[in-house]
């Protein structure tokens, strides 16, 4: 039901990017068919499930700019390799990557960024410059 209803709120612009697009017109879907054509779409299938994650919860209470980050946020997480936001939204978008078997790009704090970078081995060109030079490091 949750979906459904992200759904119906939503549909308007589905169809508009669809005609901008010049892609067929959004047919009807079942609700079978719904959870497939949202999860067939990186940005889609994270956006609706923050949506479901938030109409199930009865603890939610709906912010100013929450719209705002769950549609930029799951963009980024959807697209960007690394994505450091609010601490709720980007919780929910982890939640969301691991449940969907996608690979977990949304950080709550700068921190939980870093380790994961420093897990990843990633290095800044600052840090493969030093390494790939031999002799003195400091100048």
């Amino acid at each position: 039901m949750a979906r459904r209803r992200f759904w119906n709120e939503h549909i308007s612009m589905y169809r508009s990017a669809s005609r901008v697009l010049g892609l067929p017109e959004v047919p009807l879907l079942s609700d079978r068919d719904l959870k497939a054509f949202l999860d067939g779409a990186e940005m889609s299938s994270l956006l609706s499930a923050l949506f479901v994650t938030r109409f199930i919860d009865s603890s939610t209470r709906w912010h100013a700019n929450d719209l705002v980050d769950m549609f930029y946020l799951s963009c980024g997480a959807a697209y960007c390799d690394y994505v450091v936001g609010e601490a709720k939204t980007t919780t929910q978008l982890a939640q969301a990557q691991r449940s969907l078997g996608k690979r977990v790009t949304a950080f709550r704090t700068l921190g939980d960024l870093v380790d994961t970078l420093h897990a990843e081995g990633v290095t800044t060109d600052s840090e493969r410059r030093a390494l790939s030079q031999p002799g003195d490091n400091y100048g």
